[in-house]
């Protein structure tokens, strides 16, 4: 669903048989095939997901999932609305009937509690963006922002006049009630291990897309925060609110224009980065993904 961004480089690099193994990364994502290449420092987390099939890509299938999609989202009127109209649009328009809204997909609540009850400070969270925190398999749009991507809702699925950004963002997730859980999800492991410690790790070429969402889940994380009864905040009452890094979101393809033989696919990364935060050299690395990312990128 994604524009495409042309396949990643699957070379695999020489990996140091130096490190140590007091960190552990914990790596969320819903295609076992980017689990390729982890070595024993990497916990998987599996997250659930519709195969691409045969049998899941009629047009009878695609419907019901926007239905389910549309019915799980039922709490949010407006997010269940684009839910249903994105599908629409890409069934009786773009003739396409793959897995874009995938209800069985999507971090759950016993996932986050798995990681948050077992890491520690120091280790890592890798987290998959499309169909894992999201529901939704990609993007329609290659735009930098979503008030953009929002006008092509408009004009091209139908969905409502009084639609918001807020609403796409939230319809992606999969209405309020998951957006709260993935929220309060993502709040649990930057508490746990730390904000510097936590990434978001894609195939998706839209960057800033995705960290607009997180830019949201933020202030969705600040929001409940707020809220929170006196001595319910972890660290205190007057603890700041927790909040996912500024040049967080790692996208392969952008890595693949660095070096495509240090890093290629996801555990490359994933590896590369606990070398590079043991050695205290990451944040010339993250520079380095930032810079090539706004080359692939539409700016804002």
């Amino acid at each position: 669903m994604s524009p495409a961004c042309g396949p990643t480089n699957r070379r695999k690099r020489q990996r140091s048989k130096s490190y140590e193994l007091a960190c552990n990364a914990y790596f969320f994502d819903n295609s076992a095939d980017n689990f390729e290449g982890c070595d024993r420092r990497v916990v998987r987390i599996k997250v659930d997901e519709t195969k691409n099939d045969a049998e899941a890509t009629t047009r009878e299938a695609a419907l019901a999932r926007a239905q389910q999609g549309a019915a799980d989202a039922a709490d949010d009127a407006l997010a269940a609305e684009v839910i249903m109209k994105t599908c629409e649009f890409t069934i009786d328009k773009l003739h396409d009937t793959s897995v874009v809204v995938d209800p069985r997909s999507g971090i759950n609540q016993s996932q986050f509690d798995y990681v948050a009850q077992r890491a520690r400070v120091g280790d890592l969270v890798f987290l998959d963006f499309d169909r894992a925190l999201s529901v939704i398999e990609g993007f329609l749009f290659k735009t930098a922002r979503w008030d953009q991507y929002l006008l092509g809702a408009k004009a091209n699925f139908g969905v409502a006049e009084e639609t918001t950004a807020d609403d796409l963002i939230r319809a992606h997730l999969g209405g309020a009630a998951r957006a709260d859980l993935v929220a309060d999800g993502l709040r649990a492991l930057i508490q746990r291990v730390g904000s510097a410690n936590v990434y978001v790790l894609t195939n998706n070429c839209n960057v800033f897309l995705i960290e607009g969402v997180m830019a949201w889940l933020n202030a969705r994380m600040r929001s409940r925060w707020e809220t929170m009864g006196e001595g319910a905040r972890e660290g205190g009452d007057a603890a700041p609110a927790p909040v996912f890094a500024d040049g967080h979101v790692l996208s392969t393809h952008a890595i693949n224009l660095v070096g495509a033989s240090l890093c290629s696919g996801k555990c490359d990364v994933i590896h590369t980065v606990i070398e590079q935060t043991a050695s205290g050299t990451i944040s010339g690395t993250l520079l380095r993904w930032r810079m090539a990312a706004n080359q692939i990128n539409v700016h804002r």
